[in-house]
């Protein structure tokens, strides 16, 4: 009984939240019956409980035999997942009131979804990871296919889907191999057991880890895997689409950091450095490229987002590079995850745009549609060119100190083809953004857009200018939390 109590504690937050999921499917039927957003109000409390719990009365240690395990990594991406959840539930209540589509299920799917993301940050055990994937790409694939008197949405759902269980198929396989030759799923045994390899090596071991990868690769939409990607996020509703952006790459991000550092992945005789810097130059440089000929302003910013994808990746590589020392790596990785502490309020503000630009029933996404929008809604203006140039990665946000940190370990790691398709992908991003900050302030539009003056998205977009600006100002807090969260698991 004592056991069972220090697990559900370690599970608090997770529990608190599929509670919260639990009680707005119950009441889905008659709220829907009502003009009301108590919906969005109940999903908006179990977050905010959830981030209390995480805070302050859920204890760290290890739960249900070790197979998960609640430290200062896990927190962190729980918070960054509940951060994701209450910019979406803002800006999924602005939407469905906008589009007058009262489907309440959206806050549960959507509290399910980060359920996912948190589950997957402290699985220590293939099991317990595959559970949290599972849930995250399945309510992921759901958000996007939500409008279903959209077309494009539904295309969304089967895109998104069909990946999803073609990543799936990778991963299942690759954990196979690697329990054939290590016998466990269970992070710390399949360690031992790669350790004892790490001389000769072996070739199942090697390539059931490298279908892991494959899987995380898909997931969190790196190349060649990025052109589905940019299709789904497009078709999708704004706030369904920054919600899926961002909870995939936490996700698949953290799963990334366990089995490397902890299952032993990173002791393979693998050449990670080149694997994945092959990925992460691709993704950045043909997503940047794919960008700059979009008229549609969405399609721009899916791409942007697998640009950033490809960044982070970077970092990833570089820190895996036999010629950094575990100093070096240690502080690549903090890096990492400081620009995913920002990309939480990065991608919601970017996807925020296109759920505030609105003509009578259709949503602006189109380059011309934003002429003159800058002036027109000087506040709105003055968010929009914060998230852009954080997008573009001027300083002083916080893309432009975590991308020098990563640039330069890359330098020391003599990746100088990584460098340079990193120089090239940013150059090309700032191209890109700049030119919509030019069409807001510089252009007219004589058939002017409205912005939505809903109470909902202007919360979201104040959280999200203050905390992209504030983290690009003021790193510290989130620097400190990024080395604390990288350090447990050395």
């Amino acid at each position: 009984m004592n056991l069972a109590w220090a697990d559900a504690a370690c599970f608090l937050p997770e529990i608190v939240v599929i509670a919260t999921a639990a009680i707005g499917l119950m009441l889905e039927r008659p709220l829907r019956r009502v003009q009301s957003d108590v919906g969005s109000w109940i999903a908006l409390a179990g977050l905010a409980l959830a981030g209390v719990v995480t805070l302050r009365f859920s204890p760290s240690g290890d739960a249900l035999g070790g197979i998960f395990v609640r430290d200062a990594f896990t927190s962190t991406f729980e918070l960054a997942a509940i951060g994701v959840g209450t910019l979406a539930t803002l800006l999924g209540s602005s939407f469905l009131r906008a589009v007058d589509y009262r489907r309440t299920e959206f806050f549960p799917i959507l509290l399910l979804t980060i359920t996912g993301v948190m589950i997957a940050a402290g699985a220590r055990d293939f099991l317990l990871l595959f559970v949290g994937l599972e849930i995250l790409a399945l309510g992921g694939a759901t958000l996007l296919g939500f409008f279903t008197p959209n077309e494009k949405s539904r295309e969304a759902l089967m895109k998104s889907f069909i990946t999803s269980g073609i990543a799936t198929a990778f991963l299942l396989l690759g954990f196979a191999f690697v329990f054939g030759v290590t016998g466990s799923t269970h992070y710390d045994e399949v360690a031992t057991r790669v350790a004892a390899h790490a001389g000769t090596g072996h070739p199942f071991l090697e390539l059931g880890f490298g279908l892991v990868v494959v899987s995380l690769l898909v997931r969190i939409m790196a190349f060649p895997f990025n052109m589905y990607a940019a299709d789904a996020l497009q078709g999708a509703p704004g706030p369904a689409a920054g919600a899926f952006s961002v909870a995939t790459v936490l996700g698949g991000f953290a799963a990334l950091f366990r089995i490397f550092e902890e299952a032993g992945a990173a002791s393979c005789n693998v050449e990670w450095s080149i694997l994945l810097g092959i990925a992460a130059g691709s993704t950045m440089v043909l997503s940047s490229l794919y960008a700059t000929y979009q008229d549609n302003v969405k399609r721009m910013l899916s791409y942007a987002t697998l640009a950033h994808v490809g960044f982070l990746l970077a970092g990833f590589a570089v820190a895996y590079s036999p010629k950094l020392s575990a100093a070096q790596s240690e502080a690549v990785l903090s890096a990492v995850v400081f620009y995913l502490l920002g990309f939480v309020f990065l991608q919601a503000g970017a996807f925020a745009i296109i759920s505030a630009v609105f003509f009578g029933r259709r949503f602006g996404e189109y380059l011309a549609e934003f002429r003159g929008l800058g002036r027109r809604c000087p506040v709105a203006g003055l968010a929009y060119v914060a998230i852009f140039l954080s997008l573009a990665g001027f300083p002083p946000t916080f893309v432009f100190l975590a991308k020098v940190q990563i640039l330069g370990a890359a330098l020391q790691a003599e990746m100088f083809v990584l460098t340079a398709a990193a120089i090239v992908g940013s150059l090309i991003g700032a191209f890109y953004h700049l030119r919509v900050l030019v069409v807001m302030y510089f252009r007219e539009n004589p058939h002017a857009p409205g912005v939505i003056p809903s109470v909902p998205l202007v919360t979201a977009m104040t959280l999200v200018t203050v905390g992209v600006v504030g983290i690009g100002i003021f790193p510290e807090k989130a620097l400190q939390t990024a080395i604390e969260s990288v350090r447990v698991l050395f």
